[in-house]
């Protein structure tokens, strides 16, 4: 993907204004063009990135100057499955002058000053804190080791800046998750860890140094408890599984779907068309199962989640122990099948997905 080259007077960043753009725009509205489905998001989705900002489908203002709008959107998406709608955020953003493509993008303090009190009952997040601080910052890295995500800006002095989604840090290696919507600092599909190093990088005109942050955490579990047996079969007519689930009684998250696929023998799920027309079937059919039902242990509520871990240790067997279970890596790759984490090798991406899940309470037991 071609990383969009950017410039924006010094004056501009002093003031904290950041935006994509290639070139100033005029008289553009952000809403334009025909609305991406859901299933193409899915499609497209890494682990945690929703939003393409690069993606045709958009309007020129959102590709151009739409990094603040689409990291806060991604951000949520990783921290709980919840799909914030670009449109209407943009237009949201745009009529109370928090985002003005072609005068500087987007207005961080008002932005995520506001976002909360506007989306957040909505999308189960809250703006916890917003300051001018390094990759290293205590506050961000225990935010990170605790479940919660971040949206940062990156960039230095006379040259514009971005921003970016951080959804994990790993202490044994010290490297930070990042999403990012147009793969300036991550060049694999936007989702890739990076070291503190690449993290304070000032040395070309794509800086990606990270110098102010705003910690995003969850309000409420998005996550079902698991009980024995299928869905209720699904009569309606929409070709989406994450409506249909609604339908029944159940949280359509991607998070939540990606535990029924594995429930159901679907391995590697990314929400790929295919993938979600399996489950949809299934669900039609009155056939799919719910995830813990051939758990010899789901008729026991208190069985099914791991205690939720509060201590600050980066490492998912610590972790394991603090709460009283099994660490061994045998062990691990069952707790992960179950949680929806396929072919588990003990990597950093797959331990750390596991020890929020932990932290935040929802790990479910095999």
């Amino acid at each position: 993907m071609t990383i969009l080259k950017r410039s924006i007077a010094t004056t501009l960043a002093v003031l904290g204004i950041a935006s994509c753009m290639t070139g100033q725009i005029s008289n553009v509205l952000p809403i334009g063009g025909c609305p991406i489905s859901v299933s193409s998001l899915e499609a497209e989705a890494a682990s945690g990135r929703l939003y393409n900002q690069n993606a045709s489908n958009w309007s020129r203002a959102l590709r151009t100057s739409g990094c603040g709008l689409f990291s806060m959107a991604n951000a949520v998406y990783a921290l709980n499955g919840k799909k914030m709608d670009m449109n209407t955020l943009a237009s949201w953003a745009q009529s109370n002058g928090y985002w003005k493509p072609g005068n500087g993008g987007t207005y961080r303090d008002s932005l995520y000053g506001n976002i909360t009190a506007k989306y957040g009952s909505t999308y189960c997040f809250k703006i916890t804190s917003k300051q001018y601080g390094t990759i290293k910052n205590t506050n961000l890295i225990n935010h990170l080791k605790n479940g919660g995500v971040a949206v940062a800006h990156v960039g230095r002095a006379g040259i514009n800046g971005h921003f970016i989604a951080i959804t994990g840090y790993n202490s044994s290696n010290g490297t930070y998750h990042v999403i990012d919507s147009v793969n300036r600092c991550a060049e694999s599909n936007g989702d890739a860890w990076k070291t503190a190093s690449f993290l304070s990088s000032t040395s070309n005109n794509s800086s990606t140094k990270v110098d102010w942050f705003a910690l995003v955490s969850r309000t409420s579990n998005p996550q079902p408890t698991p009980s024995t047996g299928c869905f209720p079969k699904y009569t309606g007519s929409s070709g989406s599984i994450a409506e249909a689930l609604k339908a029944v009684g159940y949280d359509g998250s991607y998070s939540y779907r990606k535990t029924i696929a594995a429930a159901n023998g679907i391995s590697n799920y990314s929400g790929t068309a295919s993938q979600n027309t399996t489950m949809l079937n299934k669900l039609k059919a009155g056939t799919l199962k719910k995830p813990g039902a051939n758990d010899s242990s789901s008729s026991n509520t208190t069985k099914k989640y791991f205690p939720k871990y509060t201590g600050s240790s980066g490492s998912i067997a610590d972790a394991l122990k603090a709460v009283g279970a099994d660490s061994s890596y045998s062990y691990r790759k069952s707790v992960a099948a179950v949680n929806g984490i396929s072919n588990y090798s003990g990597t950093a991406a797959q331990n750390t997905t596991m020890l929020n899940k932990l932290k935040a309470g929802n790990l479910i037991k095999p």
